[in-house]
């Protein structure tokens, strides 16, 4: 059987999304996701965001904010939020965003059959996704399209987090920063440096009438998310979008 291509692959991960009641969207480009995004957001909505390389790249947090939009971001905050520091702890910044009208994030991986899957060290982007929000918009790059949830959370654990532990610096995840891999099950993975903490799976939209789940399944690679079995070109390009739009984590407000 010949493998799909990555068109093929995107149309059906979009018709599988909704059918589950997701608002699956196609865009050609990071251009026109971005596009969609801001169309998707009331000029007099509160924005919150999940740490996300993929929102970051995509440059719609700026956007809203340019346009008049209260962005609510814990880690990395636009420009214009970042000359006026909220004297605001870090705990209760992360749960006023929860409260937001729309919550924007990327996503680990979602599958072929339209699940989306997702794995948190602290919970606070999952949390966005799931409940509070009006509208949550998800911007996903082909290169997180995975088979299935075994697939995705392979993917995660083994190629993902430790890649993302040892490029911010964290120390959630050291362990398997240091290893190049989930140490589990040969390592307890303690509380303190487990970043695994929390594992998500969206298998369809909840029922409730006013929230909508929007994503955005764009034709380009962009955030952390690779097959291992790639050509190490397209992985190492891969890295080095996510790592330009990865500082070292360091909250606003401590």
């Amino acid at each position: 059987m010949e493998p799909i291509s990555e068109k093929e692959k995107i149309q059906t991960t979009i018709a599988a999304l909704r059918r589950r009641g997701f608002d699956a969207r196609f865009a050609e480009n990071s251009e026109v996701a971005r596009k969609i995004a801001l169309d998707l957001v009331p000029q007099d909505w509160i924005v919150g965001c999940g740490d996300s390389a993929t929102i970051r790249s995509i440059g719609v947090l700026q956007d809203l904010a340019d346009l008049g939009n209260r962005v609510l971001n814990p880690f990395f905050q636009p420009k214009i939020m970042r000359e006026k520091p909220q004297p605001t702890p870090l705990r209760v910044f992360k749960q006023t965003v929860m409260g937001c009208d729309v919550f924007l994030a990327s996503s680990n991986a979602v599958t072929q059959d339209g699940k989306i899957v997702n794995i948190d060290g602290g919970g606070n982007r999952v949390a966005g996704m799931i409940f509070g929000p009006l509208r949550t918009i998800l911007v996903v790059g082909r290169n997180k399209i995975v088979q299935d949830v075994n697939e995705a959370l392979d993917r995660i654990k083994n190629e993902i987090a430790p890649v993302h532990s040892r490029t911010t610096g964290i120390s959630l995840g050291k362990l398997c920063a240091e290893a190049g891999k989930c140490v589990e099950p040969e390592t307890f993975c303690e509380p303190g440096v487990r970043a695994c903490n929390i594992i998500v799976i969206l298998e369809g939209k909840p029922p409730d009438a006013w929230r909508e789940i929007v994503v955005i399944l764009v034709d380009e690679d962009l955030g952390l998310g690779w097959d291992p079995a790639w050509p190490q070109e397209r992985k190492d390009k891969i890295y080095a979008g996510y790592k330009a739009f990865t500082p070292p984590h360091r909250p606003v407000v401590e």
